[in-house]
């Protein structure tokens, strides 16, 4: 059995392939900014060391709160138990690790010597991702979102987002036994929390490329994935894999949802098609929040709460606080007061930070429309996607969330030169308006439908706005 100071180990791999996207402090402190990068380092350091998802790979440290080496276990799929603090002269390090069969013991980070200087000038160069850092005297984790082109960095406390890995990990509950996948793109915005969570707990990661969507449901069960954290598009994608291949994704045991509107149509799909006793989980938070906002949960077959054909996304988390702010019809604005937020929130580009005006420095208003039915909250769209039609107030987002759940296919709205365009996926030959007119009040009918064979998706897996836009405007 080796023992090896993983610090020093992964910063000669950093080193040969990070250049300014994922870099170390000179105090050792390790700050990656693309996740690629890292699942590229340790891949490497895996190969170079023989390591395997069989093995046994045990952590010793003095800080409990490191877990440095659960990144390394999680992109290996090995097992890594969660050990008290044990000093490496203890005497019962050796039993401990011969009991557990262990191939590796990762001491915590005590070389630094070797580790190049980071500067914000490397930071700048990078547009998404997750920057862990972890500083002795002021802990905290910063996370950049630059799925919308508006990168930001937001430090928020490590403490924090440590409390609220471990209200989850018990909620759900997640475990190291488990094996963690998620389809899209690993630097998306979507994966800022789950990454935090999965390595929290130890859960082998299962690496999902767009080269796997045509046999999703065929990976996910070749690998024996237990969770997933998904878009609608992604489950989409995961039922037509499923029906062509019938396969029975028997380790299934959870799927999760990110606030995305998601549909009914979508979720009664899912329970009906795919086998096993799966949880479904849909949250509802921020990259300026450490965690989630609002949690909902509910078993295979069981009765979901919806409304307006979307899916609720719960009640609050313990330890969140949020008002209404700004009303538009039966929806409010979400503001949020919360411990859990952001330290500040910082744009990339300019350098300027962007200081709140309320009374409470912690309060943060979200962008996000929201309403309350039955004591659930439902997400509705955004405040900047409210718009006035025939002298209503419409929400594009929540137009075109109707619309996909009429249609039973995906839908976006734009409003270009005071016109309604709709883009839609289904067939040329389908009269929309025709449908919509019988279904809707006129002020909701599109003045134009666009039909494409796929809408425009950003990293996170959602439908982009902003390149709907563009193709709304080209064909006008």
């Amino acid at each position: 059995m080796r023992i090896l100071s993983l610090a020093s180990e992964i910063a000669h791999a950093i080193q040969r392939h990070a250049k300014s996207d994922a870099v170390v402090s000179k105090d050792g402190t390790i700050n990656y900014f693309q996740l690629k990068y890292l699942s590229i380092c340790f891949q490497e350091f895996a190969q170079q060391q023989g390591l395997s998802s069989n093995d046994v790979i045990a952590y010793c440290g003095s800080n409990s709160r490191d877990r440095l080496a659960f990144f390394l276990g999680g992109l290996l799929g090995a097992y890594i138990p969660a050990l008290l603090p044990i000093s490496s002269g203890s005497p019962f390090l050796d039993t401990f690790l011969f009991s557990i069969d262990a191939k590796m013991l990762i001491s915590e980070v005590t070389e630094a010597s070797s580790i190049p200087q980071w500067t914000p000038t490397d930071a700048k160069r990078s547009s998404s991702g997750t920057m862990i850092v972890q500083d002795r005297s002021v802990s905290h984790i910063s996370f950049t979102s630059g799925t919308l082109g508006h990168p930001r960095i937001i430090h928020v406390s490590a403490d924090a987002v440590l409390e609220f890995c471990d209200w989850f990990c018990h909620y759900i509950p997640l475990s190291s036994n488990d094996r963690w996948a998620e389809p899209g793109n690993i630097t998306s915005d979507l994966a800022i929390t789950n990454t935090i969570l999965r390595f929290f707990c130890g859960a082998a990661f299962i690496d999902v490329s767009t080269e796997d969507f045509p046999r999703l449901s065929s990976h996910f069960a070749e690998n024996r994935v237990s969770i997933v954290r998904s878009t609608p598009r992604a489950a989409e994608i995961l039922l037509a894999s499923n029906r062509r291949r019938q396969l029975k994704t028997t380790a299934l045991r959870l799927i999760g949802f990110g606030g995305d509107q998601l549909t009914s149509n979508t979720v009664f799909r899912m329970m009906n098609e795919l086998s096993g006793d799966i949880t479904f989980i849909n949250t509802y938070g921020k990259a300026e929040i450490a965690g989630i906002l609002s949690i909902y949960c509910w078993e295979r077959g069981a009765k979901f709460a919806q409304y307006d054909g979307c899916v609720s996304v719960g009640q609050f988390v313990p330890g969140v606080e949020a008002e209404s702010g700004v009303s538009f019809c039966d929806s409010s604005e979400l503001v949020v007061q919360s411990r859990r937020n952001a330290i500040l929130i910082k744009n990339l580009l300019s350098g300027e930070i962007i200081q709140t005006e309320r009374k409470t420095k912690s309060a943060m208003a979200t962008g996000d429309l929201v309403r309350k039915y039955d004591e659930f909250l439902y997400v509705v769209g955004r405040v900047d996607r409210e718009v006035t039609r025939h002298g209503y107030q419409v929400n594009l987002d929540k137009l075109g969330t109707i619309v996909s759940e009429l249609l039973k296919e995906r839908s976006a709205a734009v409003l270009i030169k005071e016109r309604l365009i709709l883009l839609v996926e289904a067939p040329p030959d389908v009269d929309v308006k025709t449908i919509l007119s019988s279904m809707m009040p006129y002020y909701l009918v599109p003045d134009k439908v666009i039909f494409e064979k796929q809408l425009p998706v950003n990293r996170s897996g959602k439908i982009d706005i902003n390149q709907c836009k563009i193709i709304a405007e080209s064909a006008i």
